[in-house]
């Protein structure tokens, strides 16, 4: 059985991710200031409390965003360690190579 892997795709990938993360990250912080300023203008009532009840949540641990992100961490993780193997199996074969070669020779 072949594997034929790109290590630098995969750690570029993994880049990407991270990237996506960050924008995600900035994302959410404008738009949580944003609401934060909407709420803090004098909107009130009900519909207020029920939205902000709901925000709040969108943004705690447990929640869907904070899943996802989560998840993606976890993606680009498995990417950098799947790099990382591929290469020390790499380097472990050609130096066996090299001795098998030695030894023979």
């Amino acid at each position: 059985m072949r594997i034929n892997i790109d290590r630098n795709q995969l750690l570029n990938t993994a880049s990407r991710i991270d990237s996506f993360i960050t924008a995600q990250n900035m994302n959410m912080a404008k738009a949580r200031t944003a609401v934060n300023a909407m709420l803090s203008t004098g909107w009130t009532g009900a519909d207020a409390d029920a939205f902000r009840e709901e925000w709040t949540n969108a943004n705690a641990e447990g929640s869907t965003s904070v899943a996802f992100r989560d998840a993606m961490q976890g993606f680009a993780g498995a990417l950098r360690k799947s790099a990382d193997l591929y290469h020390r199996m790499q380097v472990d074969m050609i130096q066996q190579a090299g001795a098998l070669i030695r030894f023979m020779g």
